[in-house]
């Protein structure tokens, strides 16, 4: 097993955001803070997934949003997921994923006054679509 349960808790908090289950991503968030887990590293996990579709949706034209994905390299299993992700946050929100995880990433480098779960909370919120 690949990880251990940090990194599939990292994956099920992503996947959480991408399916629009906040609840449940803020529960794998707790998780990961409260046995340690530095949220450098955490957002580490969060870009390395959103980064694939913010890709995506630059990258996404004629030859449609599914083969973007595919380019990106976003997993087989998770193509409809994601897709369906992207459909639903919009273009213009996808446009600003890169921009997020810069600011989140700024932050938790002493760029905010927030505690890190505060900063951690807001971008997995304004990922998931619900926040601007």
């Amino acid at each position: 097993r690949v990880g251990g349960w940090t990194t599939e808790t990292t994956w099920a908090m992503a996947d959480a955001v991408r399916d629009g289950q906040l609840r449940k991503a803020y529960a794998c968030l707790d998780q990961l803070l409260v046995s340690g887990e530095p949220a450098p590293k955490l957002l580490g996990g969060i870009a390395f997934v959103f980064r694939k579709y913010a890709t995506a949706t630059l990258y996404a034209s004629a030859n449609g949003l599914r083969h973007a994905l595919i380019d990106a390299k976003v997993f087989p299993a998770a193509l409809g997921p994601s897709e369906a992700y992207l459909r639903r946050i919009g273009r213009n929100k996808a446009l600003r994923i890169t921009e997020l995880l810069t600011e989140a990433e700024s932050g938790l480098k002493g760029g905010s006054p927030l505690p890190d779960r505060m900063q951690l909370e807001r971008l997995l919120a304004q990922l998931a679509g619900q926040l601007d």
